[in-house]
């Protein structure tokens, strides 16, 4: 009877954690959108005053958006991302 109860509770404790590490791995997956502003002050989560602040911050899969500014840095991608520039014309 007491290792039916054991049996039970660690079946039970195993559900509620492969549901949790499905669930972490399911947020983790999703693709950010992380925008560069010359003007932003957070520095964190998916806004940042550089560029190469936000291509540290990507995971695979994510999009930064760099809006218009003069950005005079070097970054080193680690991961597969997209950089989009939202002026394209003004673009070099």
């Amino acid at each position: 009877m007491i290792l039916s109860k054991l049996k039970q509770t660690l079946l039970g404790a195993t559900l509620v954690l492969s549901s949790l590490v499905m669930q972490l791995n399911a947020q983790s997956s999703s693709p950010r959108r992380i925008t560069v502003d010359t003007s932003s002050t957070t520095n964190s989560g998916t806004s940042f005053s550089t560029i190469k602040m936000a291509v540290d911050s990507a995971r695979n899969g994510d999009t930064v958006i760099v809006n218009e500014g003069t950005y005079k840095e070097k970054i080193f991608l680690t991961v597969i991302i997209q950089v989009k520039n939202l002026f394209l014309h003004h673009c070099i």
